[in-house]
């Protein structure tokens, strides 16, 4: 049923696209005409436009918002134009894409600028407003670590930094600080590498690095502190200074390496028992004596010698980081005596010596020939004499081998040389002789007298086996000096041509007193890797690792060639290279004195 009036239909909404309208009421269905919608038109400029330096190089990322209006068709993708340094815009690019978030290239120094188009079926939009984004200096180097190595350096390491800024790393900067408020650039390093060597030489060092790139110096790292090693533990020695007194010397090497700090000094305790008790814990140590960094031995005395000695020491080296370890236990107990002759009799005792009957001595071009003679070599009243003679008479020497030196067949000089090859050798221990040198002044020259020691064999090929010259000494003419003077040498390779690798020095005895004055006593204290030279109890050389070493044969390691026995040789040589030939002045028989030969080792 209808009222009888016809029902219009409505005006289709402009936004809504109908062709028929059909229209239901009181069941009638009404037919209208097709409306056409309205045109697209191109769309808004996109809005919102961002744009940073991005991670890559050279690229930064560029975000915006898709504009207010599409102009009624849907945006089918975005197009850009660059512009770098605030140059000339480049000719529009598009993206083939409606993401809304670009990491676009960029060829600028400093800055680049973008616009942002949006595409539809239309055509393009104007540009967005510009938006410029500036590269940055490199973000934060990490993990930095900073170690000491070597004395006063400390090695940096580092890796990259997570953002480049957007521009490719120029390098880095490492800085320092001694207190850590200023800081001072103190190494430059390229862009691959990742760590880098300082100088430092505080306990309380800093270190921190920056990356850098076309913009600049980034934000520095955490600055961390140097991390210091302790220094080494010195390698520490007993030596035995005079048995008949129970004198020692503790001595010590400075530590090879010092963990990057100077040593600025030592700390010794002492344990009041023997070394195996005070090693192991089953005696202790009192409290720590601090030393300079210059000193290198404890003198010891006991007042006499015996098996339990008179106490035990360690050493530990101290840096302005803080005192390293201790070294091994050295100390007084276990010292003997292995050899010991005091000529007390009426002849040289054969179970100890032996008698050189020979031209010994002809590589150093001496003149004598040695012989078992008691003309040439006898005990009397506690005393060994070698005597070098003057012979009326030349001497033929058995083995002769140079005509050069012989007058009439045989040599015109004659001397004393023993030693105890296949008799008594030993590795390490405190050598000693007790001694008159026929040595005076103005009627000596040509004398040579010595107190040496040679290896058991040539265990590192011939001359690189060593030689320990205990002593040494040489006469003088009318006008030479040398006869104050007493020489300690040790040599530990001979060249082909004669000369020799070696450590020496020469000593003059205090308060006047000369070598050929009285009996005077020479020895030196052998341990593992150190060898101290006495004169009269005073020490007058040391060689060791640390301050004044030796050559290793190739293959060998330290302290060769001083780690295998050696024997006693104890001589009086007439001329030769060194002291030269005797001369008119020259004192005929000369008699070298000898009260006593000792050898103590610490078993």
């Amino acid at each position: 049923m209808h009222s009888g009036r016809e029902m219009k239909a409505r005006r289709p909404s402009a936004r809504r696209r109908v062709g028929v309208v059909a229209v239901i009421a009181l069941g009638v269905v009404a037919t209208g005409p097709v409306v056409p919608s309205a045109a697209a038109t191109v769309a808004g400029a996109p809005v919102n436009i961002v744009a940073a330096g991005g991670n890559g190089t050279g690229k930064m990322t560029v975000d915006w918002d898709a504009p207010a209006s599409n102009g009624g068709a849907s945006i089918t993708s975005y197009a850009y134009s660059i512009s770098a340094d605030s140059g000339a815009w480049s000719a529009i690019t598009s993206t083939n894409s409606t993401a809304t978030l670009k990491t676009l290239s960029c060829t600028g120094v400093s800055n680049c600028r973008f616009r942002i188009y949006a595409n539809n079926s239309a055509g393009r939009s104007a540009a967005s407003t510009a938006a410029t984004g500036v590269w940055s200096a490199p973000s934060e180097p990490r993990s930095i670590t900073a170690t000491g190595s070597g004395t006063g350096t400390a090695s940096v390491t580092w890796t990259p930094p997570s953002n480049n800024g957007g521009k490719a790393l120029s390098g880095y900067v490492v800085e320092r600080s001694n207190d850590g408020t200023a800081y001072a650039t103190v190494a430059t390093a390229g862009t691959a590498a990742r760590s880098a060597t300082i100088s430092c030489t505080s306990a309380t060092c800093l270190a921190r690095v920056r990356a850098t790139n076309a913009i600049g110096s980034g934000t520095p790292s955490d600055a961390v502190p140097v991390a210091w090693a302790p220094p080494e533990a010195p390698a520490t020695h007993a030596h035995l200074v005079d048995g008949a007194l129970g004198r020692f010397e503790i001595s010590w090497e400075p530590p090879v390496s010092t963990g990057g700090l100077t040593v600025t000094g030592y700390q010794h305790a002492t344990c009041a028992s023997t070394v195996s008790a005070c090693q192991t814990g089953t005696a202790t140590f009192g409290s720590t004596t601090s030393v300079s960094a210059s000193a290198r031995v404890i003198p010891v005395t006991c007042g006499s010698l015996s098996a339990a000695g008179c106490g035990s020491y360690r050493v530990r080296a101290v840096t302005s980081a803080g005192p390293g370890p201790w070294s091994a236990v050295a100390g007084t107990s276990g010292f003997a005596t292995v050899f010991a002759d005091e000529f007390s009799g009426t002849t040289l005792d054969s179970s100890k010596w032996a008698v050189e009957h020979s031209t010994y001595g002809d590589g150093n071009n001496s003149l004598q020939c040695s012989t078992p003679r008691p003309e040439n070599v006898f005990v009397a009243g506690g005393t060994l004499t070698l005597r070098a003679r003057k012979e009326t008479t030349p001497y033929a020497c058995p083995g002769e081998t140079r005509t050069t030196f012989l007058n009439a067949g045989g040599r015109t000089y004659t001397s004393g040389h023993i030693w105890t090859k296949n008799k008594f050798s030993s590795t390490y221990g405190t050598y000693e002789i007790r001694a008159k040198l026929p040595t005076q002044a103005a009627t000596s020259k040509g004398m040579w007298p010595a107190f040496w020691m040679r290896p058991t064999s040539d265990f590192y090929g011939g001359s690189r086996s060593g030689e320990i010259d205990i002593l040494e000494a040489i006469g003088s003419g009318a006008t030479g000096t040398s006869y104050d003077e007493a020489v300690q040498t040790l040599h530990y390779n001979y060249a082909a041509s004669g000369t020799s690798a070696r450590r020496t020095n020469t000593y003059t005895l205090p308060g006047g007193a000369r070598p050929a004055d009285g009996y005077h006593t020479y020895s030196v204290s052998w341990t593992p890797g150190e060898l101290r030279w006495y004169v009269d109890g005073a020490m007058v050389m040391v060689t060791n690792r640390a301050t004044n070493n030796w050559t290793v044969p190739s293959g060998a390691t330290w302290p060769a060639p001083f780690d295998r026995p050696f024997y006693l040789i104890v001589n009086l040589a007439v001329g030769g290279d060194w002291p030269g030939s005797p001369d008119a002045a020259t004192a005929f028989p000369a008699d070298y004195g000898i009260d006593s030969v000792r050898v103590w080792q610490q078993g």
